[in-house]
């Protein structure tokens, strides 16, 4: 098995996107484990929302954040073409369940004028779930065998929300239920 760890220039669009699904098809033998950063920009904007929300400014944010999903609606466009097809539909509902997360934590924030670490990180989270909904329907569409595992069920850390240090032996345990039946 590798790890295959991909940042968010090397995701940044759909063209992008095509080139690590290729690198990960070419590497199949070897059982990849691929991590993904949030495609480019994308933490960037999202903090830039939170900011905005927390100084009041919902309707900013809000406009702000969906930069965000605008640019991942052309990418899934790009990458499946018809918004009716399967892999498209797929990733468009589950982009519509992110968008509403997101913008009741942007509200959240808006109404208590307060940003606080952890709630920050929920919200830059978004990135990379994104992120990791596209790659996996594009492999999934190519034919690839892939199964999604959001990090938020196996990556533990402690309370210092913005800083966090990771528990390592809580994440071993978590991967070994969550990830070992799929690695081996």
């Amino acid at each position: 098995m590798i790890v295959m760890k991909f940042g968010g220039s090397s995701v940044a669009d759909a063209g992008k996107l095509r080139q690590v699904a290729a690198l990960v098809a070419g590497s199949r033998e070897q059982r990849p484990l691929v991590v993904l950063s949030a495609m480019g920009k994308t933490t960037d904007a999202l903090f830039a929302a939170a900011r905005a929300a927390q100084g009041g400014a919902i309707d900013e944010a809000l406009a702000t954040a969906a930069t965000t999903f605008a640019r991942a609606e052309t990418a899934i466009r790009e990458l499946f073409g018809s918004a009716a097809s399967p892999p498209a539909a797929g990733c468009l509902a589950a982009l519509g369940t992110m968008r509403d997360e997101l913008g009741v934590l942007l509200r959240g924030v808006a109404l208590l004028r307060e940003l606080t670490p952890r709630t920050g990180d929920a919200i830059v989270a978004h990135g990379e779930r994104i992120a990791t909904t596209l790659f996996t329907a594009l492999l999934a569409a190519q034919g690839i065998d892939v199964v999604h595992q959001d990090a938020r069920t196996v990556v533990r850390t402690d309370d210092r929300f913005g800083a966090a240090t990771p528990q390592r032996g809580e994440i071993l345990s978590l991967a070994a239920q969550h990830m070992a039946p799929h690695l081996a």
